[in-house]
């Protein structure tokens, strides 16, 4: 739940819509917000409307079904995600909008990795349970099952409530899941949810 891009969006209902809830006229368009004077305050403004959809997702998500579980799969590098792509995750994580946090840390540097989770988990500070993504698919050639095992021996020993495998295709129930099973995930049963 992100805009694009940070070039998203600059239409006019979006100037409309800044100057009216910021009460601040833009005198040249888009070029003040994209690089000027009003480009911080244009980007919190941006981080707003993605934190107020979610904020609406689960207020109403919850009186429709009060079990609902809410999760959201977020851009792992934070804060440079609210700039990029206006996702102020922990800003959602304080609120207590989310049950459940799903980084995506698609990375094949192990380092960068750890670096990544050890972040997160200082910055979730145990407010809900967080699952780092494994990027089993987005590497070329896709991961080995004894490099997801490396990964997900770092989300645990970082303190993380597990971890999730992107994505769940054919490749990865024929050889990432039993590799798993024979590997650091044996530790603890590994079962393959999708969602409906």
């Amino acid at each position: 739940i992100r805009y694009p891009g940070s070039n998203a969006c600059y239409c006019d209902g979006c100037r409309r819509r800044f100057e009216a809830g910021t009460g601040r006229k833009v005198r040249h368009w888009p070029k003040d917000c994209r690089s000027g004077t009003l480009r911080k305050p244009y980007n919190d403004w941006r981080c707003r409307q993605i934190t107020e959809l979610v904020a609406a997702v689960h207020r109403e998500g919850k009186i429709v079904r009060p079990e609902l579980k809410i999760s959201a799969a977020v851009f792992g590098s934070y804060p440079d995600c609210r700039k990029s792509v206006a996702q102020d995750w922990v800003a959602w994580v304080k609120a207590g909008y989310l049950d459940f946090i799903c980084p995506m840390d698609y990375t094949e540097d192990d380092k960068m990795f750890s670096h990544l989770v050890a972040r997160q988990v200082k910055l979730v500070g145990g407010r809900t349970p967080m699952y780092p993504g494994i990027g089993v698919t987005t590497a070329k050639p896709r991961l080995s099952p004894d490099r997801v095992f490396g990964q997900i021996r770092h989300v645990r020993r970082l303190g993380a409530a597990g971890f999730t495998l992107f994505d769940f295709n054919r490749g990865t129930a024929e050889s990432t899941i039993p590799g798993l099973k024979l590997g650091s995930a044996a530790e603890r049963p590994v079962t393959p949810h999708t969602n409906p």
